[in-house]
């Protein structure tokens, strides 16, 4: 019998204030990046993002709209990346953010270093409404990881 291919699903925010600056968390695994991760089993998409932001930030979010979709070749994950509105909240740190900062975002890719997290932030700020789908390898999330970009196309 055929294995049933098996992919890990995560979520992303790029989430937006009223003066446009867009939040942005420091990862103890180095380098900053959007609030998000892995949508658990028998979770949503919209639940599973406001959960992650809110977890990692403190902040209550609404999705605008769906921007990009990335396919990490060589970890088996599916990222998918929203567009959103801040409703409220106070920014705190946690366990899987040691710092959170809105960020001017003309600053943005001053501290956002990964190349994959980078070509995901053009996205988040593109005011286009297409979506993007990236398919890349990177064998770590950690900071200085290889990243080879396979496939890019916009929808």
């Amino acid at each position: 019998m055929q294995q049933i291919p098996r992919h890990i699903v995560t979520v992303a925010g790029g989430v937006f204030n009223q003066a446009g600056e867009i939040l942005l968390l420091q990862s103890p695994r180095g380098g900053w990046e959007f609030p998000g991760g892995q949508v658990e089993v028998g979770e949503s998409l919209p639940k599973a993002l406001a959960r992650e932001i809110f977890e990692e930030t403190g902040v209550y979010a609404t999705i605008e709209r769906l921007v990009g979709v990335s396919s990490n070749l060589a970890l088996g994950s599916v990222n998918l990346d929203f567009r959103c509105l801040y409703q409220a909240g106070q920014l705190t740190t946690s366990a899987e953010s040691l710092a959170v900062e809105w960020i001017e975002p003309s600053q943005a890719f001053n501290v956002v270093q990964r190349p994959a997290i980078r070509a995901r932030l053009q996205t988040m700020l593109n005011p286009c409404p297409s979506v993007s789908y990236r398919a890349y390898s990177v064998a770590s999330r950690e900071l200085g990881a290889a990243y080879e970009l396979h496939t890019e196309h916009n929808f």
